[in-house]
């Protein structure tokens, strides 16, 4: 899972945790930026935290390819609380001896009721005794993801958004996370439930401190390309060439990734110029792809062409690779040489953010 470079995000983790702490404040935090301002890498570097604390800090990301049913969700988050709270463990297992197939068949809101909601609940009337800094916080990443490709249209979604307006009933002790864009049947379902905000600024209202935090990261990857590259000076490319491309990021940190990535396939200030270049604009990620994917492909013939659609077309609409087993193994392999940098690391061949899928 993703995680912050040490020392960066230090001003939105601070609020996150101050928020943790404070049961006079909503229980729900909703962090709402654009694709690619690092909300899932938040998401996972305070889970990382809050598990640490004891606080489960249990975290459960959607994904629009997959259109996971949010009975998943609630399942999963119902399991954890049952792992970690004897409390909420006895009111489950008392639950499932009256009907043991409800977990299995009930809808995703007879879950959230029977399996999350009613044992927090109980919990609270109980006044268990368990420490304020041991309370449970929950995280959903993504969540405009769920819903799948139908998006707000989707029954699902509409399913979790009423869960969570009615998460806001339970104790202030009972925290939940929210990260996602802001789409229009998410901020409605926030207008009318109390919340605590967090913005991710981007472009002409990026922080200067995410401005920092880029230019750390965008100066740990150079580090990091020139260590693996003797041949390069020591002080390569220069601070103008750093202060330059943390410009250009505007508070998007996908932007950085992909750029550093493109760089370090080839490092050499040919590539660097190709992403400083007066044509390609601020903060424009799918600007940027663009720019990538025509300088990779410059001199592909035409069947290298059409084996790209194929391939990337297939990732991008069928959860299996196998059907295209029949390409040619090197065809495959140049392909994803050209992809790195918009890539996930690891064996398994997909995109690094959803951005790009968007782009596509």
């Amino acid at each position: 899972p993703p995680r912050c470079l040490g020392g960066t995000r230090e001003d939105i983790l601070s609020k996150i945790r101050e928020w943790t702490t404070n049961f006079d404040a909503p229980n729900i935090m909703w962090i709402r930026a654009y694709p690619g301002a690092g909300k899932s890498t938040i998401a996972f570097t305070i889970a990382a935290e809050l598990e640490r604390l004891h606080r489960m800090g249990t975290i459960f990301a959607f994904d629009r390819k997959s259109g996971t049913n949010p009975s998943v969700l609630w399942r999963h988050f119902a399991f954890c609380l049952a792992s970690e709270y004897p409390n909420c463990r006895d009111h489950i297992v008392a639950t499932l001896k009256v009907n043991l197939s409800i977990f299995a068949n009930a809808t995703a809101t007879e879950i959230f009721h029977k399996f999350v909601a009613d044992p927090l609940q109980q919990w609270d009337s109980t006044s268990a005794n368990i420490p304020h800094d041991r309370h449970p916080v929950l995280i959903i990443d993504a969540l405009d993801e769920c819903g799948g490709l139908g998006g707000s249209s989707a029954p699902d979604r509409k399913d979790v958004l009423s869960h969570i307006a009615e998460w806001t009933k339970l104790s202030p002790h009972f925290k939940l996370i929210i990260t996602s864009r802001l789409e229009d049947d998410i901020g409605h379902t926030f207008s009318t439930s109390p919340h605590q905000s967090l913005d991710i600024g981007t472009g002409d209202a990026v922080s200067s401190e995410s401005s920092q935090d880029i230019q750390q990261y965008i100066e740990y990857r150079f580090d990091e390309i020139v260590k693996a590259n003797p041949g390069l000076p020591s002080n390569w490319p220069g601070k103008d060439v750093v202060d330059s491309l943390t410009s250009r990021a505007s508070g998007i940190f996908i932007w950085a990734a992909t750029a550093l990535n493109y760089v370090e396939d080839f490092p050499g200030d040919d590539r660097l110029d190709d992403i400083r270049g007066g044509t390609l604009p601020s903060g424009d990620v799918h600007a940027l792809y663009r720019q990538v994917l025509t300088k990779s492909s410059s001199k592909w013939r035409r069947q290298e062409h059409a084996n790209f659609v194929e391939l990337v077309g297939a990732v991008v609409t069928a959860a299996e690779l196998g059907c295209l087993l029949d390409m040619k193994k090197t065809a495959l392999v140049n392909i994803c040489n050209m992809l790195r940098p918009v890539l996930a690391n690891g064996d398994t061949f997909r995109f690094a953010h959803q951005s790009f899928v968007d782009f596509l």
